[in-house]
C-alpha cells in the first residue's frame, strides 16, 4: 500500500548520495536545472542526466 511505498521511498533515498538528495529537494521545491546546477556546481544538463538516474532507481526499486 502507499504507507508501504513511501517507507520504501524513504530507503532509496538513503541510498542516494547528499548531493543527489539536495538535487531532488531543489526539485520539488521548483527550482530549475540551471538553479540547481549552479548550486551543485555542476552543469543543468548534468542536473537533468541525474535526475534521471535517479527517477530510473526510484521505479526501479519501488516496483520490486
Amino acid at each position: 500500500g502507499l504507507q508501504a511505498a513511501q517507507h520504501t521511498g524513504i530507503q532509496v533515498l538513503g541510498m542516494l548520495g547528499r548531493e543527489d538528495q539536495i538535487l531532488l529537494a531543489m526539485r520539488r521545491q521548483g527550482y530549475g536545472s540551471k538553479e540547481i546546477g549552479l548550486a551543485l556546481g555542476i552543469s543543468g544538463s548534468a542536473v537533468r542526466t541525474r535526475l534521471q538516474k535517479v527517477r530510473k532507481l526510484l521505479r526501479k526499486v519501488l516496483a520490486d
